[in-house]
Parts: structure tokens; sequence; C-alpha cells
């Protein structure tokens, strides 16, 4: 597609270089043209009726829309040349926005809100495409492939101290500000595994779905609409954009453990992904730019959750659907549903890992039992109390099976994890690891 003539790019920016209203519209629209044609009104009203607020796409849309203008064409045309007398520049600015999120208008104050200068925020936000995927030391992340339990390799990406602190910035000062859906039990404040599964107790079935590779799912181009969609003009866009986002280079995909042949489909899918600008799995900035980019996905299975009189949570890549005997959708039809809803969100979701759960049977989300109550299942009760009583006895390396370096840590993490749901059950664990000789030397928490 062509770009606009330079009199629409013109006329675009004189009408942003200013207020937003019709006579300030038509002052500088006369400016530039060099005189005030009866139908210079006329043009201001079409693009106030177009845009009753200043594109958040800022020049381009506009410039687009008066290209597009047959009578403005034909005006045009009529005018001796130059027909563009003065060129206005417009200032970038932000667009009203009803989240507290801090006004940034220019990339100068995006460096000064990121606590860096210039040239750095070029560097971490690939601004002039600065990649140098050959050198390692020169690439913000540092990436590991770590096994998954069900099968199959996840990447990490660390981000290196320089951009993590500056995602840290972005996570509590925007991303934090803005609320994600209801539905969303993860990542946000007052968000638990509680909040996930409680709607679903005591329902006589209960459905669990996956979503796969996450983080990797949530594409660039969607974490450019949510910060265009707080306000924002296109170059902090950008830059915000690509402090979040990474493309993973060749040098490290190409060092993909090897595969079984039933992983292959999946394989094949990751890599499309990661060869893709998405949201690291690392960075600080990427559980809640998920969150808030599956906000669609969540507002439409909500919709068709309370369509079949059904319920529905989600908890990070957990979805989680459940109802009474009193309504009957097809189970096979609500999944058929949800993988179309979700492929159309960009989502995949692994049919290996969907459950249908009777209330005959146990019934499981996120490690929980959720039949009756929200609680840990007896046997990971009875699990933990034999590791914590076997440390008493044995000394905690004897049950440091996997050679974990905080283990302290990691059981006070187990016990913290029965007293979030069951409080009664963590006291007699409490006391257990209370009880416990920890080495001199091993990390305390």
């Amino acid at each position: 597609m062509s770009s606009p003539r330079p009199e629409f790019v013109a006329l675009a920016s004189g009408f942003l270089a200013g207020p937003w209203t019709q006579e300030s519209l038509i002052e500088r629209g006369g400016a530039m043209l060099g005189a005030r044609p009866r139908w210079l009104r006329h043009l201001v009203g079409r693009v106030l009726e177009a845009f009753p607020d200043p594109p958040r796409s800022t020049r381009d849309a506009l410039a687009a829309f008066l290209a597009n203008d047959v009578r403005l064409r034909r005006d045009l045309a009529r005018l001796p040349s130059p027909r563009i007398k003065t060129w206005l520049v417009d200032a970038p600015r932000m667009s009203p926005t009803r989240f507290n999120v801090p006004f940034i208008h220019t990339w100068a104050e995006l460096a000064d809100f990121c606590g860096v200068d210039a040239p750095l925020l070029d560097w971490l936000s690939h601004r002039r495409g600065w990649t140098r995927e050959r050198d390692a030391r020169l690439l913000h992340y540092r990436y590991t492939w770590v096994p998954k339990k069900s099968g199959g390799f996840r990447l990490l990406a660390a981000p290196k101290p320089r951009l993590r602190n500056v995602q840290r910035r972005v996570l509590h000062r925007i991303l934090d500000q803005v609320p994600a859906h209801a539905a969303a039990t993860a990542y946000r404040p007052g968000g638990s595994v509680r909040a996930f599964a409680a709607p679903h107790t005591g329902r006589h079935v209960v459905v669990r779905m996956d979503l796969e590779d996450f983080f990797a799912s949530t594409r660039g181009p969607r974490v450019v609409g949510l910060f265009r969609e707080l306000g924002y003009p296109d170059s902090v866009v950008a830059g915000l954009a690509g402090l979040c986002t990474h493309r993973v280079p060749a040098s490290v995909t190409d060092r993909w453990p090897p595969t079984s042949s039933e992983e292959l489909q999946s394989r094949w899918r990751a890599l499309k992904r990661l060869q893709d600008w998405n949201l690291p799995q690392g960075a600080p900035t990427s559980p809640a730019l998920a969150n808030l980019c599956a906000f669609r996905l969540d507002l439409r299975l909500t919709a068709a959750a309370t369509s079949i009189g059904a319920r529905y949570t989600r908890y990070a890549d957990d979805l989680a659907f459940s109802w009474n005997e009193d309504v009957s959708p097809s189970v096979s039809g609500l999944i058929a549903l949800v993988e179309e809803v979700a492929r159309d969100e960009g989502y995949f979701i692994r049919r290996p890992k969907t459950r249908v759960m009777r209330g005959s049977h146990r019934q499981v989300l996120a490690g929980t039992v959720v039949n009756d109550q929200v609680h840990v299942s007896r046997r990971e009760r009875e699990r933990l109390e034999a590791i914590l009583t076997n440390c008493i006895r044995r000394g905690p390396h004897s049950q440091n099976w996997a050679a974990l370096p905080n283990f302290e840590a990691h059981l006070r993490g187990r016990v913290g994890w029965v007293a979030q749901l069951e409080p009664r059950h963590a006291v007699h664990l409490e006391e257990l690891l209370n009880r416990i000789a920890w080495p001199a030397s091993t990390w305390r928490y």
C-alpha cells in the first residue's frame, strides 16, 4: 500500500499540532493552506466526526483518512501549487486515559522514566535493530533450556541487570495500575490458587484445560496494542514494547535439546513463536503483560461459560470450567468452543492435558482438590509430613534428593502452600519444620 501524498501528511501533522477543537483545527488548516476556503470548515467537521479524540496512532491514521476523502482531493486539486504554504509539526503527546499511569509523551521522557539515557534506551529497546545475535555478551537475556515435568523443554530468558531494572519500573509504575479481567486469578494483587479454584467447589462437572506456551503465545503486536490502549504515542509504545518483548536468536533455538517424535509438532509451534517478538519467560513484566493481553480471551470465555450456566476462571495458563447437574451442556461442545476461541485469540489448547472430572471422582485444579472445598490432598499432606519427620530424625540432607541449594526455603514454601489453603492442618507441619536442625552452612530463609 502506497503512502499518502505529502499534502495529506502535512495536513495531518498540522491538525495534530495543537488543541483538538473545531476552531483550532480551522485556524491551523488556514495557516497551512495560506487561506481559509469555505470547504475547510466542512473538512474539519468530517475529521472530528471520524476522530472525536486525536487518533492514537498519531499522524498515519489521520493522513490515511484525509487521503481517502474524495471531496478533499477534489478541493485540493483546485488550489494553486504549492498547496501547502506552511508545514506545522505535530508534537507527540499522550492521549487521555482512564488508567492511573504516568504520562510519557516523548522518547526523551521515556528515557527519563526508565532512568537511563537515550542511547542506552535505544539499545535496550532494539530501537535501531541493534542485535548482536552471534555474541552472547551483547544479548539482553541469558537463555537456559529447562525440562518440563510433562515432557519437552521450556526456554527461560533471564534479563540482564540493566534491562531487568527498567522492566521493574514498567511493571510497578505502569502495568500494576491496569486491572486484569476478573476471571484471571494469577499475577495480580489478591490473586491466588484459592481464588482460581474456589468458584468450582461442590460442582458436578469440572473441566480443566491448558494453554500451550502462554508467554511465548503473547506476540509483540498484542503488546503494542496494549500500550497504545493506555494512550501512549507511537514512539513511546514502540519503546515500551521493545523493552518487554524479545525475539530469540537462532544461536539459542539451534541448541534446543533432543525431542521425542511425539513432541515434534509442539516443538515446531514453539519455534515459530520464539522466532517472532514475544514475551520472555523470566522477565518481571511478562506475567502482568500476559494477563492483560489475555483480557479479550477471558472476556469471551466468561461470556461463553455464562451463556450455558457454567463458571470460568484462569490461573496463568490453566483454564477451569464447572457446572451443576441442572445445567447440561455438551462437554465435547464446550471443549471445541474453547479451542476455537483460544485459536482465534492466538493461543493453542494442549489436548492431552484436558481433564473432565465428575463429582463422583476427585476433582483437582492447580494441585488442590475442589470436590467439597479447596484443600490439599491428604496424600500430599502425608508425604510432606513424612519428609519433615525424616529431616528431624536423619537430617535434611537425607531428604534433599534433587540436591536443591535452598532446601529450607523449598520446604517452607511447601508448608506455606498448605497454610494458605488449610491453616488448621499447617500448624503441625510448621511445628515439625521448626524442629529441624539445619547445618550452619545452609542458606537460611
